[in-house]
């Protein structure tokens, strides 16, 4: 039973008590108003009187007391009421501030992001995206180093391929290979799980890793993108020594997040312009071997019927040559007049000349047939030197000096045809070298990807930029006397051969022939063969 129900039962007793008493106050006053009561009587009434006021006056205070407990009882439950409501707004209070400073983080965090990717849409280069993402881990996210490594799957490593605050020579040591299973940062990789390292393992032996010293320091986060992983993101507090907590992971994830798309989205881009580049160049080449091919049939049935024609003409006109050149030689030997001599002379000359130019012709004209023998290149050489030595070497005062490659010096060619072109290219070196203050003639031979390869170098004036690709178009020729055929011809030869003719020139210094023939032996025939 509690205080209040006490009190409740104590007040009805007074008030029972209280009626009694009444009761018997008004009984006696109706005795004391009886004619001459007696002095016992009047004390006793006198008494009651006492008591009964006594009483009222008790009952008076208890009602007074109850009233004001009861509003002080009021009064109490109300300050409890405000006291919970002050704690309720207390606790609500501390929750809206941690809300607010949770979305005051999540807010920087955000612009942080937004800056980053703004930043990452303005380029689609893989470096340039690397580094706004590392410098931005470091600044934003107080990180002292970071560093991407990639995923080569074809090569089985992880090739760092951008570091921010890392040397060089740490960053290109950090080649890590799939097949090392040991290695902590190979099971992250397969286990698909951002970490905080705890403890760098004591076997490590990359310098990189070897400068974090305390624990906690290093975290590592998979790099995923359309479910596939690319590669671990790496950063650490390795100078500031600060103790990574897992709102830095949350940080570096969201990071590594954005990271993983630019990275792969750059090496799409990437992807995409090589394949652009490599089929915009097999086009150009497609486009240039067309032109080629064009141009060599333009070419080529230019040559045909040039070369019908020039035989249709040389056949007309060598016969009639042969018959002034006939007459011409009959009247010199006639003739006693040394006057009139004099111009058939120059009548045979011409017609040699002539002749010449329609032997020319000729050769142009029909497809070279080769006789191919085992010749001493060196040997032929030599030959031609020493017949130009008493003739265009003397005649030009050339200085001439060989190169030879003694490893190889005998090839399967024609070479008489050889000989020819040599010969037309020796003496137009000879001629373009004749008003020259130095005139010197270099011939080398070397062995180059199995091909023999013969140099006929000068001091001559050298060929104009712009005559390059005509001097060997037939009929094309800067000597005052010639048929413009010679190069045509040689080079109709080289090419029979299955070689090839290429010219290098500067001007005002002279000029190089480089003449390419393919080393070839002669067939072995076997005893079987021979007896058949």
């Amino acid at each position: 039973m509690n205080v209040l129900e006490k009190f409740n039962r104590l007040k009805i007793l007074v008030l029972l008590g209280t009626t009694v008493l009444v009761g018997v106050y008004v009984k006696l006053r109706s005795i004391y108003s009886f004619p001459s009561p007696s002095w016992a009587t009047k004390s006793f009434i006198l008494f009651v009187e006492i008591v009964l006021t006594v009483i009222v006056g008790v009952i008076l205070l208890l009602v007074i007391f109850h009233y004001i407990r009861k509003f002080l009882i009021y009064l109490l439950h109300k300050a409890q009421e405000g006291e919970e409501n002050v704690n309720e707004i207390k606790y609500l209070m501390e929750k809206l501030s941690k809300q607010t400073k949770f979305l005051n983080e999540k807010l920087e965090e955000n612009n942080i992001l937004n800056k980053v990717i703004f930043e990452m849409n303005q380029t689609m280069e893989l470096e340039k995206i690397l580094k706004i993402i590392l410098e931005s881990i470091c600044s934003y996210l107080n990180f002292d180093r970071a560093l991407i490594l990639i995923l080569n799957e074809k090569e089985a490593i992880l090739e760092p391929v951008y570091g921010y605050n890392i040397e060089k020579e740490k960053l290109q040591e950090l080649f890590i290979s799939l097949k090392d299973n040991e290695i902590f940062l190979v099971k992250i990789l397969y286990k698909n799980i951002p970490v905080i390292i705890k403890k760098i393992p004591s076997y490590v032996t990359y310098r990189y890793l070897k400068d974090i010293k305390k624990d906690n320091n290093l975290i590592c986060v998979p790099l995923q993108a359309k479910k596939k992983t690319v590669g671990l993101l790496l950063a650490d507090t390795y100078k500031s020594q600060r103790t990574l907590t897992e709102k830095d992971l949350r940080l570096l994830i969201s990071f590594s997040n954005q990271a993983s798309l630019a990275i792969e989205n750059a090496k799409l881009f990437e992807t995409e312009k090589k394949f652009k580049e490599k089929l915009q160049q097999e086009v150009d080449l497609a486009l240039k071997k067309l032109q080629e091919a064009q141009k060599q049939l333009i070419q080529s049935e230019k040559l045909a019927a040039l070369g019908e024609m020039a035989a249709v003409v040389s056949h007309e006109v060598r016969n009639p040559l042969s018959t002034i050149l006939m007459s011409a030689q009959v009247l010199d030997e006639e003739l006693k007049d040394e006057k009139y001599r004099k111009y058939v002379n120059y009548i045979i000359s011409e017609v040699k000349r002539l002749n010449k130019v329609v032997s020319e012709i000729l050769t142009f004209s029909r497809a070279p047939k080769l006789e191919l023998k085992l010749t001493n290149m060196h040997k032929l050489l030599d030959e031609i030197i020493s017949f130009l030595e008493i003739s265009d070497f003397l005649k030009y005062d050339i200085k001439f000096y060989k190169e030879y490659n003694a490893k190889i010096s005998e090839i399967m060619i024609d070479p008489d045809q050889i000989k020819q072109v040599l010969l037309n290219i020796i003496q137009n070196a000879c001629h373009f070298m004749a008003n020259r203050n130095i005139r010197n003639l270099t011939i080398t031979t070397d062995i180059m990807n199995g091909m023999f390869v013969l140099k006929i170098k000068d001091t001559g004036v050298g060929i104009p930029p712009e005559n390059l690709n005509k001097i060997f178009d037939p009929f094309f020729t800067t000597k005052t006397k010639g048929t413009g055929l010679g190069l045509t011809i040689s080079k109709n030869i080289i090419e029979s051969h299955g070689g090839k003719i290429e010219v290098e020139s500067v001007l005002g210094e002279g000029s190089s022939f480089n003449i390419f023939l393919p080393i070839r032996f002669p067939e072995i025939k076997n005893e079987k063969d021979s007896n058949s």
